[in-house]
């Protein structure tokens, strides 16, 4: 499971910095965690990267805030909107721990199990993304983002029929939340 997080948040990362909305603190698309990577995976994973601008399914929002603030207004978003917070992970912190550095970055996972099973009733495998999550993240200039998976993007990821208005109510919550944690009003 942790090496399928790490690539995740590589990917969103990926995207992130190609898509010119925040870059990822010390994001290298030559280089993946967990390795050394040849030329040709080097060319491969910067062509990757190139492309992911152009793919649907992650939402990137610069925050007008600062780190600690972005991330207290996106709890309070998500538990003003009656959903629950079932882990907040504190990649910056994990990485102290084994002597490495990394700008604050911190996912929060969230969400309501009536909604989301609902899904999973419909397609077991979208059980894979959720609960859903919400990067928060520190750029190596100092700016500070906010990113999501588009729900639609992964109902077409999973093949989901017929919960199109659950999805598009996920949508828009995730969208809602997303604006009340980067603005600054």
């Amino acid at each position: 499971m942790l090496l399928g997080m790490k690539s995740r948040l590589w990917i969103m990362a990926a995207l992130a910095t190609s898509m010119g909305a925040c870059r990822s603190p010390g994001f290298d698309a030559s280089a993946r965690p967990g390795g050394q990577q040849t030329t040709l995976q080097a060319a491969a994973l910067e062509s990757a990267a190139t492309t992911a601008s152009r793919v649907e399914g992650l939402h990137a929002v610069r925050s007008s805030n600062d780190f600690a603030t972005t991330v207290q207004r996106a709890r309070a978003a998500i538990e003003s909107r009656g959903l629950g917070i079932m882990a907040e992970v504190d990649h910056a912190a994990n990485a102290r721990r084994v002597d490495m550095q990394l700008p604050p970055t911190t996912l929060l996972l969230f969400g309501n199990p009536e909604v989301g099973t609902q899904l999973m009733q419909a397609r077991r495998t979208i059980a894979i993304d959720l609960p859903l999550s919400l990067l928060v993240w520190e750029d190596d200039d100092g700016n500070v983002c906010v990113a999501y998976d588009d729900p639609a993007w992964l109902a077409e990821r999973h093949a989901l029929r017929g919960r199109e208005g659950v999805v598009t109510k996920m949508r828009t919550v995730l969208h809602e939340i997303a604006a009340e944690a980067t603005s600054s009003g």
